[in-house]
């Protein structure tokens, strides 16, 4: 986002850098969430006594799903 912004800006283009970088927004979002949220699934996990084997799982799966909507997310924004 800040390299397109930032290149279309120089050019003297400020609306369109705006437009076409907010594009990348649910993107950006979705990963800064998940950087939030698998530490917290690891330490409630670890909260409820449950095996390391477990939790190395759920963190596993956690991480898949974030991709998987990381993946969404992108498609989404390029169409």
């Amino acid at each position: 986002m800040i390299a397109n912004g930032t290149v279309l800006v120089r050019e003297g283009h400020p609306q369109l850098a705006y437009d076409t970088a907010g594009s990348l927004k649910p993107v950006h979002g979705t990963t800064l969430h998940a950087v939030l949220v698998l530490p917290l699934v690891a330490e409630f996990t670890r909260v409820l006594g449950r095996p390391e084997r477990r939790r190395y799982r759920a963190v596993i799966a956690a991480s898949g799903l974030y991709l998987i909507a990381t993946v969404v997310a992108l498609w989404l924004s390029t169409r």
